[in-house]
């Protein structure tokens, strides 16, 4: 955060993760990203590099709430599928079986 409180973008492959506009862009173009999806991004984007597990992005995204085991799969599916990941070597969300 700067000295006026914004979040910095950050730029990743042809990505921008605009954080104080709640916006993904690619190529300047924003891309429709769903709420939860874009804090799941936003999470996993602060911590480039570590294993995040299934508990601390529920509390991240989901906050006092009770989450299907399902819906982090949904929306990380979600965030692969918009990022395009897989294709052509592209790997930005990669799973640890057993770690997360």
């Amino acid at each position: 955060m700067d000295a006026r409180g914004v979040l910095p973008a950050l730029a990743f492959g042809p990505f921008v993760l605009d954080r104080s506009h709640k916006q993904l862009l690619e190529a300047g173009r924003p891309l429709h990203l769903g709420g939860r999806a874009f804090d799941l991004l936003a999470a996993l984007t602060e911590r480039p590099g570590e294993v995040l597990s299934r508990q601390a992005l529920e509390a991240r995204v989901w906050p006092h709430t009770i989450v299907e085991e399902t819906s982090l799969r949904v929306h990380i599916s979600a965030l692969r599928k918009i990022l395009g990941d897989g294709v052509a070597g592209a790997r930005y969300i990669a799973n640890v079986p057993g770690r997360g």
